[in-house]
């Protein structure tokens, strides 16, 4: 058994399962018993404890170690079980391992093993009462707090209890407890204490109260209290003026002609103050009055004070809906006195109805001199003021140089009789400065009246230039006829005599092109300098621009529409064949024959076009197809670059193409520049050599190349009309030189034909890639050819011979060849002892 403060341990038994060993569950256990020995068996040698104590949700409650090493494995069988809260309650399970001598075993619930199992029986616990002044957390049984005088709030109270439920805080004794509410959380003062008139049971400005939290489980030995001592601490208590809370609302009349400030209020009215903590006060106007003067007369001891208020000249004022506005009739006057001891204050609110007199004259308030834009028709208000209430004024015009040029309602409205005297190029006024003079009179109801003398000054403003001719101009013209535009444009502009010179500059422009042509409009002054319009050529219909002219600010604009009338045209060689030029420069190569180019027109006005050579200095060397326009040299004809043949033999063959249909013929020139193109060499020797037997070279063929200045490369290539022989044979690349490779035999016939005679192509190269090729045969003659002895008879062989050979003896037979037949063959000896043989 353990004990711990208000806690009680009760240890309950628990059945194990029956594995052959066991382990001693504690005493009965309750909550809060604090720490409590499990012993298990002592059979192992070591004990793990494989995980922490849970409860039946699987959560960690405790500790569950060794009770000597505070360790999970341990060679001991004692351990001790600690919840992690006192305030934990229910099922405890712990799984363990033992190992002995045969092996470990596993005690744990997943295998239905001898684990550990307890339960923590529940206790009731006592709730927890705190209090405190910006969060609740003194639970002492007793705490102290102070208040400020004229404040409510005492402090914050909550209430807990582990074992559930929520604790409802009251109010249960106290010998102040019936100044006190407690409600939401707060504790409160009903109404706010006084410190100089203290309302608790002492009389000396602590108050005592009560708070209770009863256990929510009814156990009432449980309930929690907390004894509260509140004091209340002094403040500063406003001064109060005791002449009332509402404004002080009083009627005098404008100027006070008859009811006065003293009439209204009554000589004997002051204002006065009370304050319980002070006896020293000053007194101030703390929001002034708006059309008026305050004076405060304090009397020796500051707490009365004497108001007189005195309204300005002529201000009346009789709403009191709204506020007062300085220098505004209307509303009436209000300002606020206001009394203070130092800290704190109090003040109280005058308004002041200031019944208005009709007495004033009217007084003309608009500027006797007036500035007004030339043509501007806007009217002008000539304004005066009366203070009095609603007054009804009457205006009229009585004299003035100029008085007879303006109009001046009765209700002050001021305009020119006739607009046009608005002009300040017009200079309309009676001294022609654009000055006017008049006088203008203001009438009351009651008969005052006020006269002012005005000057009216006509400024000068920009006006728009204007195109003198009607809108649109109408213009007829003649195809392809520019001269036949002749319209003609002025303009005028008022500011013509402005000394602003920028008003009175006139500039003329373009604004909108027209489709079918170019206009051109530029110019300063009444005319434009430059005014034209080209239409497309061939073009005819409808076509139309606009034109602006205008001054520095302002402009004016006219369209003119055009009528291009159709006339008879020419033939036009098109634009889309050689650029439409008058005359064309075309490059053709020479040798050319056949077509080289075309020509192209079309009549605008739908005719038929036909072709023909015109002239040129070279006309006779060219065709044309009449109807295609097809231009080719004549069939005899193919222009050489090397032998031109043109008339200035420049190699430019010169001639002019007309194109003719019923309206006439348009020409067009060519000059046809030839050029030229590399051309291939011609073999000028034979195509025939003849080599005799054993000679390697064959010869050296001759070309000409009418390209001045080319070089050529030789080459052999195959030949593909008789047999080919090529291959024995090779070509100097540079000279053209043909040899055989190896020296031809006449008896041997090495030819393909086996005839003595050789057929290959040889081929010459220029330097612009083209060539000449030339079949050629070359025939081997037959030659004497020198006999040989035969094999064995061999030249400068040794013969051996005895001594005392007979003479007579023949020592050698010599046999001769020779590859020409039928031949007859000398022998004879030599050498320095042929003599003796």
């Amino acid at each position: 058994m353990f004990n711990l403060p208000n806690k009680t341990w009760l240890l309950m038994p628990f059945l194990l399962p029956v594995l052959g060993h066991g382990w001693t569950p504690p005493e009965t256990i309750t909550e809060g018993s604090g720490q409590q020995q499990v012993t298990l068996p002592a059979t192992y040698n070591i004990i793990t404890i494989i995980d922490p104590p849970r409860d039946t949700d699987g959560n960690v409650v405790g500790t569950f170690v060794d009770s000597v090493t505070s360790q999970t494995t341990t060679s001991g069988n004692t351990f001790y079980f600690t919840a992690n809260s006192d305030d934990f309650s229910g099922d405890v399970f712990v799984d363990w391992n033992g190992t002995d001598a045969t092996g470990t075993y596993s005690q744990t619930q997943a295998n239905g093993g001898d684990y550990v199992q307890f339960t923590v029986t529940p206790t009731d616990d006592p709730p927890v009462l705190k209090s405190g002044v910006t969060s609740a957390d003194n639970s002492s049984s007793s705490v102290s707090y102070t208040v400020q005088e004229g404040n409510t709030f005492v402090a914050l109270a909550t209430a807990t209890d582990v074992d559930g439920g929520t604790p409802t805080i009251t109010i249960s004794g106290g010998d102040d407890a019936a100044y006190f509410t407690f409600s939401s959380g707060q504790l409160t003062f009903n109404s706010a204490p006084d410190f100089e008139f203290p309302l608790d049971s002492g009389g000396d400005n602590i108050y005592n109260v009560i708070l209770t939290a009863p256990d929510p489980q009814l156990n009432s030995s449980l309930d929690q209290n907390q004894s509260l001592a509140i004091t209340i601490t002094d403040a500063n208590d406003a001064p109060v003026i005791t002449n009332g809370n509402s404004e002080l609302v009083y009627t005098i009349d404008e100027e006070e002609e008859s009811i006065t400030w003293e009439d209204a209020i009554g000589s004997a009215f002051n204002l006065s103050v009370s304050d319980v903590d002070s006896t020293t006060f000053s007194w101030i106007v703390s929001s002034d009055a708006q059309n008026g003067t305050v004076i405060l007369t304090e009397s020796s001891s500051n707490t009365i004070c004497s108001v007189d208020y005195t309204p300005d000249a002529d201000f009346w004022g009789e709403s009191v809906a709204s506020s007062p506005t300085a220098g505004s009739n209307g509303v009436a006057e209000k300002f606020t006195v206001q009394v203070s001891d130092g800290s704190a204050t109090d003040e109280i609110t005058f308004r002041v109805i200031v019944t208005p007199v009709n007495d004033d004259p009217p007084s003309i308030t608009s500027s006797s001199s007036i500035s007004h834009l030339e043509n501007d028709t806007t009217a002008i208000t000539l304004t005066a003021d009366d203070p009095d209430e609603n007054p009804t004024l009457t205006w009229s015009l009585n004299g003035g140089d100029d008085v007879g040029i303006f109009d001046l309602t009765s209700s002050g409205v001021l305009t020119f009789i006739n607009p046009l005297e608005n002009d300040f190029e017009g200079n309309n006024s009676y001294n022609s400065n654009n000055v006017f003079s008049f006088t203008a009179n203001v009438i009351d109801e009651n008969g005052q009246s006020d006269s002012e003398s005005f000057t009216l000054t006509v400024d000068d403003v920009n006006e728009a230039p204007l195109i003198q001719q009607v809108d649109p101009i109408v213009v007829s013209m003649f195809e392809d006829n520019a001269s036949s535009f002749n319209p003609y444009l002025t303009a005028s502009d008022p500011d013509i005599y402005s000394t602003n010179s920028a008003w009175n500059t006139l500039t003329w422009s373009l604004i909108s092109s027209p489709l079918y042509g170019q206009a051109s409009v530029s110019g300063t002054g009444t005319s434009p300098s430059v005014f034209s319009y080209v239409p497309n050529s061939n073009y005819y219909g409808s076509d139309s621009f606009s034109v602006k002219v205008e001054d520095s600010d302002l402009n004016h604009t006219i369209s003119i529409n055009i009528t291009v009338q159709e006339s008879d045209d020419l033939p036009e060689f098109s634009a889309s064949k050689y650029d439409g030029n008058a005359s064309v420069v075309l490059d053709v190569v020479e040798n050319i024959t056949g077509s080289l180019f075309d020509v192209l027109a079309t009549d605008p006005d739908g005719g038929t076009v036909s072709y023909s050579i015109h002239h040129g200095q070279d006309q006779d060397m060219f065709d044309i197809n009449q109807t295609s326009g097809w231009v080719s040299f004549i069939s005899s004809f193919s222009p050489d670059f090397e032998n031109p043949s043109d008339g200035n033999s420049l190699n430019t063959y010169e001639v002019t193409v007309a194109a003719a249909d019923e309206n006439g013929t348009s020409y067009q020139d060519f000059t046809i520049q030839i050029t030229d193109e590399y051309e291939p060499p011609f073999f000028v020797t034979s195509a025939s050599y003849t080599a005799a037997e054993n000679q390697l070279i064959v010869g050296t063929p001759t070309i000409s190349d009418v390209d001045d200045g080319d070089s050529h490369t030789y080459s052999i290539e195959p030949q593909t009309t008789y047999s080919d022989d090529g291959a024995l044979f090779d070509i100097n690349s540079t000279s053209g030189q043909i040899t055989f490779k190896s020296s031809p035999d006449f008896e041997a016939n090495g030819s393909v034909a086996g005839n003595n005679t050789y057929n290959l192509t040889i081929r010459a190269t220029d330097l612009g890639t083209v060539h000449a090729d030339q079949n050629i045969t070359v025939t081997v003659l037959d030659d004497n050819d020198q006999p040989s002895l035969s094999e064995g008879n061999i030249n400068g062989s040794l013969i051996s011979i005895g001594e005392d050979t007979l003479v007579g003896t023949v020592l050698v037979d010599f046999n001769v060849s020779d590859q020409d037949a039928s031949q007859t063959h000398l022998w004879a000896l030599d050498g320095t002892d042929a003599a003796y043989f």
